[in-house]
């Protein structure tokens, strides 16, 4: 009704322009706005019933009916190919209708004719966008700049498509190109602060959402935003008990695990992370019981050096071992490009890696990691050498180069719940077998990977597992599952893995509570 409404009245008003068009005032006089509608729609353009056309075209769109509301402007195209408001609308009609090419058709007609036309250029910026042609959308929102360089919505467009082809700085000066303008407009504040939080900088973030907030206190979606970043500054900590049980020819070890985790960042560019481990074990060997107490703990910095570069350091000790059990320093690199993430870490060190028998090890590991869409690809290189200790059967004493790669690929096949399958490949070689700690030779193990997890509200579960054989025809599988919870700072969960092979097998029960503060 509200539509036949709207249409009386643009008849109505146009009614001096048609007053030879005796049929459709008929029709208005009875009162009859369908016929009147009909007897329009199959009317020639002319020169007396123009301008109804237009405002018919316009009443199509006004309610939605684009398909309509193009005929009537095609209609007055045909009549009058110069008629710029025809070229405009059909410009717009069909990109609405997202038949982008017949929309560019119309908007590059527009500017053969003005190449200084700002509404085409949007026209085009917004086409490509929509295309996810990121560069050629950037390209025609500068050209609309040009002409009309202090537009905002414009400004705001460009500073939205920067941030979809993953130009974040650009976006910033986009957003600071809005301020110098006017700056009161807090989604340019906000705009920026959202980029600097996904940029790592939490700090700067926070500065530019205390802005945003004075001038918008009155914007919820503003106000979370802003607590979600202050909250990621705050101490996070958290506390894993565990048990564990390994079996293995000729012995069984049962511990009793706890690990405390506390970690701040002091500033965007330097954070701290502390770890403390405390383990109680018994060692069953040979009908031979052994208790032990052993600790270890860590501290380890992290610094941003320079844009999508950390460095960290890491430094660790036991008062029960009276030894460093880590002496680390590493590299990292992370870049996006396009829909690729990319993420490299380079690492080196000394490591008390076993214990039971006083053995450590020198390394140099890398680890790369590559996201594309939902393809993730993995993979790990470390060589070195143990420390001179016991070789063979510990008749000799010598330093024990290894070498040790891995690789994996998996696809996300399902989104909800979230399923992947994937496949891994694994190398350990040891220059001499040691009885002291695992050491195998030219081992090669190919496997098969999969995994699922589901959220609903503040809970998940999380279900892994992987099938593997060696090129000694050994079978092993490996099992993981979680069932956590989050309750506002706080989180809680339950987990369980197994591994298993024809010659040792590992369970472990934990439970782990985190929160910030």
């Amino acid at each position: 009704m509200q539509r036949l409404f709207t249409l009386l009245f643009i008849i109505i008003i146009s009614a001096p322009l048609v007053a030879d068009n005796s049929q459709i005032i008929e029709a208005i006089k009875r009162v009859d706005f369908l016929q009147a509608e009909f007897l329009l729609a199959n009317e020639n353009v002319s020169e007396d019933n123009l301008e109804i056309w237009r405002q018919l075209g316009y009443s199509y769109k006004f309610n939605d009916e684009m398909a309509k509301a193009i005929a009537c402007y095609e209609k007055i195209f045909s009549f009058d190919k110069e008629d710029y408001d025809a070229q405009l609308a059909l410009a717009r009609l069909y990109f609405f209708s997202q038949q982008y090419d017949l929309s560019q058709k119309y908007f590059e007609l527009i500017l053969a004719n003005d190449l200084t036309d700002v509404e085409a250029y949007l026209g085009l910026a917004r086409l490509e966008k929509a295309k996810d042609n990121f560069s050629e959308s950037v390209a025609f929102y500068n050209l609309s700049l040009k002409y009309l360089p202090k537009h905002l919505p414009t400004l705001f467009e460009l500073a939205e498509t920067y941030i979809y082809s993953d130009q974040l700085d650009e976006a910033i000066k986009t957003y600071n190109a809005v301020l110098k303008i006017d700056d009161s407009w807090s989604e340019a504040w906000s705009g920026i602060g959202k980029i600097y939080w996904w940029q790592d900088k939490p700090f700067l973030a926070i500065q530019n959402y205390k802005k945003a907030i004075q001038l918008d206190p009155g914007n919820d979606e503003i106000i979370q935003e802003f607590k979600n970043i202050k909250n990621s500054t705050n101490w996070i900590v958290s506390v894993k008990y565990s048990g564990q049980t390994e079996i293995e020819e000729g012995y069984e070890t049962t511990s009793f695990n706890q690990k405390y985790a506390l970690s701040k960042l002091i500033t965007d560019n330097f954070s701290l992370n502390a770890n403390s481990f405390w383990q109680y074990a018994q060692k069953d060997e040979n009908d031979f019981i052994t208790e032990k107490y052993f600790d270890s703990s860590y501290l380890k910095s992290n610094y941003k050096i320079f844009k999508n570069n950390e460095i960290n350091f890491t430094l660790g000790g036991s008062i029960s071992d009276s030894t460093l059990t880590l002496i680390d320093g590493g590299w990292k690199f992370q870049t996006n490009w396009k829909k690729i993430n990319l993420t490299n870490n380079i690492n080196f060190g000394n490591e008390y890696f076993y214990h039971w028998k006083k053995v450590r090890k020198n390394y140099l590991n890398e680890k790369i990691n590559i996201k594309y869409k939902k393809f993730n690809f993995s993979s790990a290189y470390q060589f070195g050498k143990v420390e001179k200790n016991w070789i063979w059967n510990e008749y000799t004493q010598r330093e024990n180069k290894f070498l040790n790669y891995n690789f994996a690929l998996n696809y996300q096949v399902w989104n909800l719940p979230i399923i992947k399958i994937g496949s891994s490949y694994r190398f350990m070689d040891y220059q001499y077998n040691s009885s002291l700690y695992y050491s195998p030779t030219d081992r090669k193990i190919f496997g098969l990977t999969g995994s699922l997890y589901y959220s609903y509200k503040r809970s998940y579960i999380y279900l892994g597992g992987s099938a593997n054989l060696d090129n000694y025809d050994e079978f092993e599988t490996n099992f993981d599952s979680e069932l956590g919870m989050d309750y506002h700072k706080f989180s809680f969960s339950l987990s369980f893995s197994n591994f298993k092979n024809n010659y040792y097998e590992s369970r472990a029960f934990s439970l782990i509570i985190g929160g910030n503060f």
